[in-house]
């Protein structure tokens, strides 16, 4: 599994439009993602169970992602959420 640390940056903390993005740019590609925060791991294919996670602003957090499209789909995810400023 290839991971990113990234620091939340917006000030809504992990909600559903920015999570949304990187849920359907992981759809794109050839493997499985994951988001990781402060000891605890949750999948990419649910919205609502990533949006539970609470991961409030100024936290830094990891993207993961296992798979043949891994490295492509974890640079995508970070590049697409930090044009929004979601993340930096």
């Amino acid at each position: 599994m290839k991971k990113v640390t990234v620091k939340l940056i917006d000030p809504m903390g992990f909600h559903a439009r920015p999570i949304a993005i990187a849920v359907n740019k992981l759809r794109e590609y050839d493997c499985e993602g994951y988001v990781l925060h402060d000891g605890r791991e949750q999948s990419m294919d649910s919205v609502v169970k990533l949006v539970e996670m609470e991961v409030p602003a100024g936290s830094t957090f990891m993207f993961g992602a296992e798979g043949k499209d891994e490295d492509e789909a974890l640079m995508a995810i970070v590049d697409e959420l930090k044009d929004i400023g979601f993340i930096e």
